[in-house]
This record gives C-alpha cells, sequence and structure tokens, in this order.
C-alpha cells in the first residue's frame, strides 16, 4: 500500500478539527464539475460579459470518461 507520513496525517486530523463544516465536506466529498462542456443555463455576468459556470456532477466514478474534462474542487490544499 500507500504510505503515509505521520506528518501528513497529524496535519489532515488538525485540519478536520478545526475546519467549519462547509470546508470539512468539501474535503470529505469534493465537488466534480465537467468543463468542456460548458452551458448556457448556469451562466455569470461579469464585467457586461456572460461567464459560461460548469455543470456541478455527482463524485462518482460513473460520471469520469475519457473525453471529458473535469475539475475536482476540494478546497484548500
Amino acid at each position: 500500500g500507500t504510505s503515509t507520513r505521520l506528518d501528513d496525517r497529524v496535519y489532515a486530523m488538525c485540519q478536520m478539527k478545526s475546519q467549519p463544516l462547509v470546508h470539512l465536506m468539501k474535503m470529505i466529498h469534493p465537488n466534480l464539475y465537467r468543463i468542456d462542456k460548458l452551458i448556457d443555463e448556469s451562466t455569470i455576468h461579469v464585467n457586461d460579459r456572460v461567464v459560461p459556470q460548469p455543470p456541478l456532477q455527482k463524485l462518482s466514478a460513473e460520471k469520469l470518461t475519457r473525453e471529458g474534462a473535469f475539475l475536482m474542487d476540494c478546497g484548500s490544499v
């Protein structure tokens, strides 16, 4: 298996004990976005420009494809 250093484990434990709930949930269950298929339904307006936003996907292996490009947001690293 993969060896994890004690420092990494202690750091992760301290992060989990001290993070606000919203950040802790992102660490445990990150958000997954498909960034190769942007849709016009969820757009924001920034400085008179329309910026398409990627749709939020359920975090599961069945959502991943070889043809797609994905972004996983797990908070700060």
